[in-house]
């Protein structure tokens, strides 16, 4: 995660997770803020990111198409930073 709401994912933290990706490098790109966490749903299909200014993404990385994603859900409400997903 960086401060421009870029998120780069690549094959490095692969061991984090057991799904398979169609591509070893994918680009997030979605916030407005810095992204502070993220986490995988259980068939590593699905990855939710939480940013500064409380807005979470949630992103299906199976249809990751030559490496870019689109977010599939954008929720918003929280009154604060996202902190911590699970």
């Amino acid at each position: 995660a960086s401060g421009d709401g870029q998120i780069q994912l690549s094959k490095t933290v692969s061991y984090m997770r057991t799904s398979s990706l169609p591509h070893p490098n994918l680009a997030l790109a979605g916030h407005k803020a810095p992204v502070l966490c993220m986490a995988w749903n259980k068939d590593g299909t699905l990855l939710a990111t939480g940013d500064q200014s409380g807005v979470v993404l949630v992103w299906n990385v199976s249809n990751a198409t030559g490496g870019h994603v689109v977010n599939v859900h954008e929720l918003r409400g929280h009154r604060s930073g996202v902190l911590f997903l699970f």
